[in-house]
């Protein structure tokens, strides 16, 4: 209704307790009554909206989709998916303008066109009548868009208005201190408080860009790094367009898609590729996802509720009450899945880690990547009698690096500095526990498309980064040393392939 009309259902100035108590009154829930759900219906409708403009405005079909959502028995109210097959519905989707909704109507009004004032919204003539759209975002994804617009230097900060901006908290400290007297009421600081103000974000810039893109950079892009390549919006975009005819054509198109994955892949469509390179695309997630239980208690709930809020506890995302509810729900379907041939151990959290985040709003796909991985890459880490599997990969890492570098080996040896004292969390996560996120997306890319072995590889090229300042320490500075780790990753992925080769 509030979508529809731009206004609250209730023109009184009720609180909660009186507009339910108005509400039940009103449709009268007697036992006798729940027969009549059409003439009740009708009549929320009508008393919503007492000066009868809805009614007259909208067209029949939206109409319907209402009255369904407004039967009294949930039992007998359509579900998301049921309404989405409803005609009013399926007749939008015929149009085929599905992907561009949010530009005929978005959620946060966008600055399409400054030509004309009076109208932000796309001519649909423009799209239905002509084979060319000019537009250039017009069928691209809004998340698209704004990865853009954020890669030619926009910014979400600088565009909000000054009173929505966050304040520093030390600025929020009362500036007068009475002694021995009742502080006076201080209202909550805006920045705090929903406002629903809304603001421009303008794309003339962006569009002006992607019209003018330059499609010869490509093969002279792939010889710089990894990072300048994320960082060129020339590149970025003729990637992303490679990549989405390639998602299109699956599962006849995998082969080049994988061979394209081990060139770079494009941080916008990172899930979705990282989903067909773990296999995901010939299932159904949310199917297999929704048969699990998670709800209920488990042998390992309190390990959990430890190790959840201490993975990657900055992320602003993972940080938050929704994240560690979805880490807890996630991780719960899983232990219930594999049980009882895998056990929980600690470090099943941060693989979750970079899934959760990429598929936030897709808890069903997090899981199964999680699912895949494990399965494809270590299984045997999770078995409940694992020792023996990871002592065994500790061994082979030790002798690895004992050939690339034994001078090394020799200097950790003698103070009795093993591998299992630093090394056995690299395998366990796939240094997803010592790497920030968009490290271990880098990272990760290559791991995924690369023979298993490569992690070992990739752990014996950090130490020999490493190895010139780790000779002349002792035990303590050993382990100092290895718990602030920080190298280049792009360059140990260079090393670590070459190793392997």
């Amino acid at each position: 209704y509030e979508l529809i009309t731009g206004k609250l259902p209730f023109k009184e100035n009720l609180n909660v307790t009186q507009i339910l108590t108005k509400i039940m009154g009103m449709c009268k829930l007697q036992l006798s009554n729940i027969n009549k759900q059409e003439d009740l219906s009708n009549e929320f409708l009508q008393y919503l909206d007492q000066d009868n403009l809805t009614i007259k405005t909208i067209n029949d079909g939206l109409k319907d989709v209402i009255r369904l959502c407004l039967q009294i028995s949930p039992v007998d109210r359509p579900t998301p998916n049921e309404l989405l097959k409803h005609p009013y519905f399926t007749s939008l989707y015929n149009q085929q303008l599905t992907r561009v909704r949010w530009v005929i109507k978005p959620f946060l009004k966008l600055d399409l066109e400054n030509e004309n004032e009076n109208n932000n919204e796309l001519n649909l003539s423009e799209l239905n009548g002509q084979n060319k759209i000019l537009d250039p975002l017009a069928l691209k994804p809004l998340t698209e868009v704004f990865h853009f617009w954020r890669l030619l230097g926009g910014s979400i900060e600088r565009c909000l208005p000054v009173q929505l901006q966050s304040t520093a908290p030390i600025n929020r400290i009362p500036k007068i201190a009475r002694f021995g007297s009742k502080l006076p009421q201080r209202n909550e600081h805006s920045s705090f408080v929903y406002d629903d103000r809304i603001t421009y974000i303008s794309l003339s810039d962006l569009r002006q860009r992607m019209q003018n893109i330059e499609t010869n950079t490509l093969q002279e892009q792939i010889q710089t790094s990894l990072a300048e390549r994320e960082a060129d919006i020339d590149y970025q975009r003729i990637r992303v367009d490679q990549f989405r005819e390639l998602l299109a054509g699956l599962p006849a198109t995998r082969p080049e898609l994988l061979k394209q994955s081990k060139i770079d892949i494009p941080p916008v469509l990172r899930a979705d590729i990282w989903a067909v390179i773990l296999g995901l695309y010939k299932i159904d997630c949310k199917e297999i996802y929704d048969l699990i239980d998670k709800e209920s208690e488990g042998p390992f709930d309190r390990q959990l509720e430890l190790d959840i809020p201490r993975c990657h506890q900055y992320h602003e995302l993972l940080a938050s009450p929704e994240g560690h509810r979805k880490f807890r729900r996630v991780l719960k379907a899983w232990v219930a899945a594999n049980s009882p041939n895998l056990v929980y151990w600690q470090g099943v959290d941060s693989l979750l880690a970079p899934f959760l985040v990429l598929n936030f709003d897709y808890e069903a796909r997090a899981y199964c990547c999680l699912q895949n991985l494990v399965k494809n890459f270590m299984y045997d880490f999770f078995l409940s009698n694992q020792i023996t599997c990871l002592q065994e990969h500790l061994q082979i890492f030790r002798q690895l690096l004992a050939y690339h570098d034994p001078e090394l080996v020799i200097h950790l040896s003698i103070l009795g500095f093993e591998p299992d004292l630093y090394a056995l969390s690299w395998f366990l996560t796939l240094f997803s526990h010592i790497l920030p996120l968009d490290k271990i997306y880098c990272l990760w890319d290559s791991l995924l498309l690369r023979p298993k072995s490569l992690p070992l590889f990739f752990a014996v090229a950090i130490m020999k980064q490493f190895r010139n300042d780790l000779l002349p320490l002792d035990f303590n500075g050993c382990m100092l040393a290895i718990r602030n780790l920080t190298f280049d990753t792009e360059k140990c992925l260079k090393i670590a392939n070459s190793l392997s080769n």
